[in-house]
């Protein structure tokens, strides 16, 4: 019996071992994609303003806040891959018309990558009231895009 206790604790440490190792490798692999947005996204702050800029820098600022928590990291990368694609597009939307709030983010999900606009003729668009990150957004500056958040809404408001 006690043999097979033994073996029992060998196996649980083991595994405990290897499932550490996934987590540090997965920790590791968000950190580089992490690091890798980041720079995309300093490269497209030269086309904003001096106020923009500011307020961009201030959220990149807090997505750099050092964790060892996965989630939290996961949480960081959407919401750097929604500023980022955002800053390519030459348009900044809620959240990040403002300064980032004190404390943790709001929890994003997969969904909320679903960008709230898409690339329309001639036609200018608003958000609905439910919109990016299930926020009342509207845009920062005029554009051309559409909400397309098909968790929060259905329709579009035309301007």
């Amino acid at each position: 019996m006690k043999c097979s206790q033994f073996s029992s604790n060998q196996t649980n440490q083991k595994s405990s071992h290897f499932d550490q190792q996934k987590l540090q490798e997965e920790s590791k692999k968000l950190d580089d994609e992490f690091v890798n947005y980041l720079h995309q996204a300093q490269k497209n702050l030269n086309e904003f303003s001096k106020h923009e800029k500011i307020r961009i820098e201030l959220w990149l600022k807090k997505l750099c806040e050092v964790t060892t928590n996965p989630i939290w990291k996961q949480n960081r990368n959407l919401y750097i891959t929604i500023l980022l694609e955002m800053l390519q597009n030459g348009i900044v939307w809620e959240p990040f018309t403002h300064v980032p709030p004190d404390g943790p983010l709001q929890r994003l999900s997969k969904y909320d990558l679903i960008m709230p606009w898409t690339k329309t003729n001639q036609s200018s668009y608003k958000l609905s009231q439910n919109s990016l990150l299930g926020r009342g957004a509207s845009p920062y500056t005029p554009n051309k895009y559409s909400s397309v958040c098909s968790r929060h809404h259905t329709s579009t408001a035309k301007k």
